[in-house]
C-alpha cells in the first residue's frame, strides 16, 4: 500500500509540473553587411599640342627654327582623378653664352583669366575637375637677334606641373605664395583606368520582420553613399533599424574585418569612425580596434519600434600620397534575439503520447526555415508561474507525507 501511495504522489507531481510550467521559444538570427571604403587620388597629365592646318595635333620634335619664328606649342594640363588645383613651372635650357635671351618672355598666349604668376610658378585660378583641362600657353617666339652664330644649337623648354587636392584647400591668389608652404609629394602611382564611383544616395535599413524571424538589411553595402575619401574628409550617413514583429526583440551590433592585406589594414587603422545610436555614442576610434569585435546591445525593441544608428568616418588631413587609391572592407554584423510568448503545456492524459516530445519523452528541438533554433527552456525571471508551482508542489508533498505517516501510526497501534 505504501508503494501505491508514492506512485500516485509522483503522478500528481508530474501532472502539476506539466500544467504549471510555461514553455518559451528562443529565436536568434544574424546578418552581416560588407561595407567598402576607397580613397581618392590627385593625378594630372601634361600633353603637348600644336596647331597644324588649323587643327590641334600632337607636338612633334625636333623642329628647325629660325630667328623670329613663332612656334605653336600648347602645354595642356588635364585632371585625371579628384578635383584639384594646379600650378606650373617653365624652364628654358641651353648654353646661355651660345643662346642668349632665353626667358619666359618668349612665351605667349597665356590666358590671364586662368593664370596668375607668383614667384617661380604660374598658378591656375580655376579648379579642375575630373576630365577637365587648362592650357598654359600657346606659342614660343625665337629671339629676333639670333643669327648664324647661333646655328646648330638646341633649345629645350621644360614644363613641370604640380597638383593639390581641391577638397579642404583654397589658394590665396593675392598672396606671394598662393599655396602657402604646402609640401608637394611625388606621385607614387600611375592612373589605371577610371576609378569606381559608388555614391548612390540609398537609404540604409535593418529590419527584423516576418514570421520567419529573420533580419533583413538593405542595401548590401552601407558605405555606398560615401564615395571616395580624400585627406581631411569627414563623411556621415545613418542606418534605420526597426522591429516589425509582434514581440519584443533585442538587437546587437558588432564590426570586424577579414582577409585584408597589409595596405588595407593600414588604411583601416588610419581612418576613424564614430558610431552613435539614438544620439548616444557607442564607439569612436580606429576601424581596427578590438572593441568593435564585441557585441554591443542596441536595446530591446518593442513591436513596431525603430531607431537610427549614425556613423561618421574621418580621413586625417595628414595622410599623403601613399594612401591614395587604396580600398578596404569592414564587416558589420547585426544579431537579434527574441523570446516567443509562452504557450500552455499540453495536458497529461495517461496512455496518450505527449505532443512536442521526441522518442525520448523530453522536449524536442525544431529547425525553422529561418535557420533559427527553437527550444523549450523554462523561462527565467518570471516569478508568478514559478511561485505557483512551488506552492502547489509543497502542498502536494505535505499531503503525501501526512497520509503516509497517519497510516503507519495506525498499523503500529
Amino acid at each position: 500500500m505504501k508503494k501505491r501511495i508514492l506512485q500516485i504522489s509522483a503522478g500528481i507531481l508530474a501532472a502539476l509540473l506539466a500544467a504549471s510550467v510555461p514553455l518559451y521559444a528562443r529565436y536568434s538570427d544574424s546578418i552581416s553587411v560588407i561595407n567598402h571604403l576607397a580613397t581618392g587620388d590627385v593625378n594630372i597629365r601634361i600633353s603637348e599640342l600644336e596647331i597644324e592646318n588649323g587643327e590641334e595635333v600632337s607636338y612633334q620634335n625636333p623642329k628647325v627654327i629660325l630667328p623670329g619664328d613663332r612656334i605653336s606649342k600648347i602645354p595642356r594640363i588635364e585632371c585625371l582623378a579628384e578635383p584639384c588645383w594646379v600650378r606650373a613651372h617653365v624652364t628654358f635650357e641651353g648654353a646661355q653664352e651660345r643662346l642668349p635671351g632665353l626667358s619666359e618672355e618668349l612665351i605667349g598666349g597665356i590666358n590671364e583669366k586662368n593664370w596668375v604668376k607668383a614667384g617661380d610658378y604660374y598658378y591656375c585660378k580655376k579648379r579642375l575637375s575630373r576630365g577637365k583641362h587648362v592650357d598654359l600657353f600657346r606659342t614660343i617666339t625665337v629671339p629676333h637677334d639670333w643669327n648664324s652664330e647661333h646655328a646648330d644649337q638646341a633649345m629645350k623648354v621644360t614644363i613641370r606641373a604640380d597638383a593639390i587636392q581641391a577638397a579642404h584647400f583654397t589658394p590665396d591668389f593675392e598672396a606671394m605664395s598662393p599655396w602657402g608652404n604646402q609640401e608637394i609629394e611625388l606621385c607614387v602611382h600611375e592612373a589605371e583606368g577610371e576609378p569606381e564611383i559608388r555614391t548612390e544616395h540609398l537609404k540604409n535599413t535593418v529590419e527584423y520582420s516576418g514570421d520567419a524571424h529573420k533580419l533583413v538589411a538593405a542595401p548590401d553595402d552601407f558605405f555606398k553613399n560615401i564615395g571616395t575619401l580624400m585627406p581631411g574628409d569627414t563623411v556621415s550617413d545613418s542606418v534605420e533599424i526597426k522591429n516589425t514583429v509582434k514581440r519584443n526583440a533585442e538587437l546587437f551590433f558588432q564590426a570586424g574585418y577579414e582577409n585584408q592585406t597589409k595596405e588595407q589594414l593600414e588604411l583601416l587603422s588610419a581612418l576613424t569612425i564614430q558610431i552613435k545610436y539614438a544620439g548616444k555614442e557607442i564607439y569612436k576610434g580606429a576601424l581596427t580596434q578590438d572593441h568593435l569585435n564585441k557585441g554591443i546591445s542596441l536595446g530591446t525593441f518593442a513591436p513596431g519600434q525603430g531607431g537610427r544608428m549614425d556613423f561618421t568616418i574621418t580621413m586625417p588631413s595628414a595622410l599623403g600620397n601613399a594612401y591614395a587609391k587604396r580600398d578596404a572592407a569592414v564587416k558589420w554584423i547585426f544579431k537579434v534575439e527574441e523570446d516567443e510568448e509562452p504557450t500552455p503545456a499540453p495536458s497529461a492524459n495517461p496512455g496518450s503520447p505527449n505532443p512536442g516530445t521526441g522518442s525520448g519523452g523530453g522536449p524536442s528541438a525544431e529547425t525553422h526555415s529561418s535557420g533559427a533554433e527553437k527550444t523549450a527552456p523554462i523561462k527565467t525571471g518570471d516569478d508568478s508561474a514559478a511561485g505557483i508551482f512551488a506552492c502547489t508542489a509543497c502542498i502536494s508533498m505535505a499531503a503525501v507525507i501526512f497520509v503516509v505517516t497517519k497510516r503507519r501510526r495506525r498499523r503500529e497501534s
